[in-house]
Parts: C-alpha cells; sequence; structure tokens
C-alpha cells in the first residue's frame, strides 16, 4: 500500500485510555488465561514443536502473555532452552510485525528503520543466547 500525501496529512485524533481501567484489565487477564491454556495443550500434545509454533503465532499481536506462560512452563514441563527458544522468537515475530505495521502506517523510511533497530535487537539476542550463562552473573541461575 503507497500512501499518498493527502493520506499524510490526515492524522486521526490520538484517543488515550485508561491502562487501569477494568475492561481492559480483564482483557488482558482474559487473554493471559488463553495462552496459557493453549500453551499447556501445546506443549503437551506436541512438545517443543508446539512451543514453538504457538510462539510464532502469537508474536503477531502480543508478546506478554505467551512470555509469562513460557516462563512458568520452563523447568517444569518444559525444558529451559526450549522454553528461552520459544521467547526469542515470539519476540522475534513480535518485531517483524511491528516493522510491517510501521511501514504500513508510516510508510518505507519508518519501516526500514523499524526494521533496522529490530535487526539489531534480535541480533544482540540471539548473540546473547549463543553464548549462554556467563560467570560474571550476579544471580544464581538454573543449570
Amino acid at each position: 500500500m503507497v500512501r499518498s500525501e493527502a493520506d499524510a496529512a490526515a492524522k486521526p485524533e490520538l484517543e488515550v485510555s485508561n491502562p487501569l481501567d477494568l475492561p481492559s484489565v480483564l482483557k488482558f487477564g482474559a487473554l493471559l488465561v488463553c495462552i496459557g491454556v493453549a500453551t499447556k495443550l501445546a506443549v503437551h500434545t506436541a512438545g517443543s514443536t508446539g512451543a514453538y509454533v504457538l510462539a510464532a503465532l502469537s508474536g503477531i499481536g502480543d508478546v506478554d502473555a505467551i512470555t509469562l506462560s513460557m516462563a512458568r512452563l520452563s523447568g517444569v514441563s518444559l525444558p529451559y532452552e526450549v522454553a528461552s527458544i520459544a521467547i526469542l522468537i515470539v519476540a522475534g515475530v513480535n518485531t517483524l510485525a511491528k516493522a510491517v505495521l510501521a511501514w504500513w502506517t508510516g510508510g518505507r523510511a519508518m519501516g526500514g528503520l523499524m526494521m533496522l533497530v529490530g535487526g539489531a535487537a534480535a541480533a544482540a539476542g540471539l548473540i546473547g543466547y549463543a553464548f549462554g550463562p556467563v560467570s560474571w552473573f550476579p544471580l544464581p541461575l538454573p543449570s
């Protein structure tokens, strides 16, 4: 989709709402419960592949619920490595989705900038994952 000058000049009014509004909190809670149930179901039926697929699908919209679900399951019914890879997948897919959204709404320059910054963040995450836990980290890490 190519934006015209008239489209760029017509800016919609920004409507700000209270994030602590009860309906907003209930919607997030419902999303968290749905993703938690879907995560347990996906891990139980398809193992690590189910976790990865669900992470990729969830990353299109939101990272919070799936990240919390993976963190809760890590070390219990899901190995730490699988949970960490799933969290990397959800973060990467979400960053890509936001870059596409930035391109769609802000044009090629905005989308390119978002992709550049997101790519740098993804590269830093992959480098951190590749090197694993470091010995100078002050808190005990799970083994």
